[in-house]
């Protein structure tokens, strides 16, 4: 006896998402495949025919095509973009941030796949013979929607349909989004101002962000480290800005400037005078400042290190000793230093800080300070190395005991790192 075999359905929802299969596994060639078969379809649907028998046949399933997902390419990438029907008439074409108004044949027709034909030009530029190529760019899934259920699927939606957590997220978007548009209209009045201290130094060199150089501007924390300020804004009013902004008055605040260096290292290299101070933000920025032309950067940022008192209250022995060694940058007889320690048993690299140092001060003694700062047994000694560039290859001097600050070429900025030997 004959058997039929068949499927029916006991209904239906009201949006019908059909999945074409275009990707697929090819047993025989161990491989995934895209399949790009023609396959039509077509603008209405109508379902009742595969219902079953004991079915509920009181709502028709009808159906009327919504939307067309498109996948372009292969197997192995590819685009998506998707083409939608929201009133019924129009097509529009969601391809990323773009959308573009289609004719129903583009949106249809030309995603059915199959082959499409391509003229070949000969070596005479005359048209040789028509070639057919597989279409790459096809439907890979279909959105109907029941007529009956139409105007309840395609409702208006209100902000109270949406999910509290959901809606929160999609305004904290569209600030973000505005905040960004804002800024790039008003980007030519504003300057980014980015401030490095001693703590954001010590945290990018402790925690691996960073081991040569000093550090990282772009990890500097907006309204932290990070500061958008308009440009015709004076450094002083900057200056009661980061008041506020780090609890410390403007005359205990000292700026420093980071200048490129011949050798391509960024260091701070030129303390900002009270003259200077009276300029505007632009005005530093744009090097009008002639003695600040090494500072101009690319972007239009003004890349500047902040350098606060050292406490010395309630410091004896060691620590006062390094304190007192810290006294005011004079270009005749001091230069500040950065000074880095290599704990070479742990692998650790940690930041000590800065000392404003006499030039005449050997680097014998400049070890003997840090040797005591750091409590180290009487028996073991420190060495000093240089960072004197990375590019193209990584260098570091060893550093000549005997000789005096001045005489191993030294000036505002230099890093040394000290180890045990």
């Amino acid at each position: 006896q004959d058997a039929e075999k068949g499927v029916t359905f006991l209904s239906f929802p009201p949006v019908l998402q059909l999945q074409l299969k275009r990707f697929e596994y090819d047993f025989q060639r161990d491989v995934m495949i895209k399949i790009n078969d023609r396959y039509e379809f077509s603008e209405t649907l109508d379902l009742d025919p595969y219902l079953a028998v004991k079915a509920d046949r009181s709502v028709r399933n009808h159906y009327l095509l919504h939307a067309v997902l498109v996948h372009s390419g292969g197997v192995n990438g590819g685009h998506y973009y998707a083409f939608v029907r929201p009133d019924k008439k129009r097509w529009l074409r969601f391809d990323d941030e773009r959308v573009t108004l289609e004719t129903q044949e583009r949106a249809m027709n030309d995603q059915y796949g199959g082959d499409e034909e391509s003229t070949t030009t000969g070596f005479n530029g005359s048209n040789g013979p028509a070639m057919r190529f597989p279409k790459n760019s096809n439907a890979y899934m279909l959105v109907y929607i029941r007529e009956s259920d139409y105007e309840q699927v395609m409702c208006k939606v209100v902000a109270e349909d949406i999910e509290l957590p959901l809606r929160m997220r999609l305004q904290s978007e569209l600030s973000d989004k505005e905040r960004r548009q804002r800024e790039k209209k008003e980007a030519h009045l504003y300057v980014t101002v980015k401030v490095a201290q001693d703590a954001d130094i010590k945290q990018q060199i402790d925690g691996g962000q960073r081991t040569f150089e000093l550090v990282d501007h772009n990890l500097l924390e907006p309204n932290m480290g990070s500061f958008r300020v308009p440009k015709r804004m004076s450094f002083a009013d900057f200056k009661q800005q980061m008041a506020v902004a780090c609890n410390l008055p403007p005359e205990k605040q000292r700026y420093w400037v980071w200048m490129r260096r011949a050798n391509g290292t960024f260091r701070p290299g030129r303390v900002l005078t009270t003259e200077q101070e009276q300029l505007t933000v632009l005005e530093l920025t744009s090097g009008k400042d002639v003695t600040q032309k090494q500072s101009k950067n690319a972007l239009g940022e003004l890349h500047l290190y902040l350098e606060t008192p050292l406490a010395t209250a309630n410091k004896t022995g060691a620590a006062a000793l390094a304190e007192r060694l810290s006294v005011g940058p004079n270009k005749w007889s001091n230069i500040m230093l950065f000074f880095k320690y290599y704990d070479a048993v742990k692998g650790e690299l940690k930041f000590l800080g800065r000392k404003h140092l006499p030039v005449h001060m050997t680097i014998s003694h400049v070890c003997k300070v840090w040797h005591k700062f750091l409590g180290l047994p009487e028996g073991e000694r420190l060495e000093a190395w240089e960072e004197v560039k990375q590019d193209p290859a990584l260098r570091m001097d060893k550093l000549d005991k005997k000789k005096q600050l001045d005489e191993m070429g030294g000036q505002d900025g230099d890093i040394i790192i000290l180890q045990r030997e």
